[in-house]
């Protein structure tokens, strides 16, 4: 087939992105693979090492190939500005998810652990008094720590370090669920908000299509489908200062953007 190598000689500034499992070199190249095992590999499974649990709902793999080729191609596009050559992109999926646990990977490397966050007291998911469940993320922040105590009247907590912490999650944990079903998540939320705590509602997927936070910023947007009728679909995350990012039509059918006028060229 033709690949970068021929294609470059006729213009050296190419910009070529190849996404694969495991890129284009090394012992795993061949490996036949879906998204599961590159996040097993990865390390991304390591917490339910040797139990039997519900794969992933994510294809995080597929996602963080096609973020970091996006990345790699908007730097090449920028190097090619300087310098006038185009570059080829291995793009691994398997390496992006290595990137990604480089929070868990460096502690491993340098000091052979990590902060387990089952440790935390009040970093996890909470159920509150109207059967809504809310989570809170405090993970070593004293300040945190102390205004979450005076709003649950845990003031007996309230100094407790970080370390004191991790070794009470369990009991301190219990507190703070008992406080919790005293009243709603509305109540709640709105108490956290005002004294700069940090949490959030657990969405399901129904919540986060009508999120006022997700429908101000911009994130859904309604256009007339490919067959007929009105589709919602998710916007691109990012947003530009200078100029739109806006969706203007629906993903063609299969073949819809294939004229007949190319196909002889796409057999050579």
């Amino acid at each position: 087939g033709v690949g970068y190598r021929t294609l470059a000689t006729i213009n050296p500034r190419l910009v070529y992105a190849a996404i694969s499992g495991f890129g284009q070199t090394g012992p795993y190249r061949d490996r036949v693979a879906h998204d599961l095992s590159y996040q097993a590999v990865a390390g991304l499974l390591f917490g339910s090492a040797g139990r039997r649990e519900t794969p992933p709902l994510l294809s995080l793999g597929d996602l963080a190939g096609g973020m970091f080729a996006a990345f790699g191609i908007g730097s090449a596009l920028f190097a090619r500005e300087r310098t006038g050559l185009g570059t080829f992109i291995d793009v691994s999926m398997t390496d992006g998810l290595v990137s990604w646990m480089t929070a868990f990977l460096g502690p491993a490397m340098n000091r052979g652990g990590f902060l387990p966050v089952e440790e935390l007291p009040a970093y996890g998911s909470f159920a509150c008094g109207d059967g809504q469940i809310v989570t809170l993320s405090i993970v070593h922040e004293d300040h945190f720590w102390r205004k979450l105590c005076d709003i649950l009247d845990l003031a007996e907590y309230a100094l407790l370090d970080h370390g004191a912490r991790q070794e009470q999650h369990r009991m301190l944990r219990d507190r703070i669920q008992g406080r919790l079903l005293s009243q709603g998540a509305e109540a709640w939320g709105a108490a956290f908000d005002r004294s700069g705590i940090p949490w959030s509602p657990l969405h399901d997927l129904a919540a986060v299509t009508v999120d006022p936070h997700f429908i101000a910023r911009g994130m859904f947007a309604e256009i007339e489908g490919a067959g007929g009728g009105r589709e919602r679909h998710v916007m691109q995350p990012l947003r530009f200062s200078s100029y739109a990012s806006t969706l203007r039509r629906a993903a063609p059918p299969l073949g819809a953007d294939d004229p007949v006028s190319i196909r002889p060229l796409l057999r050579r």
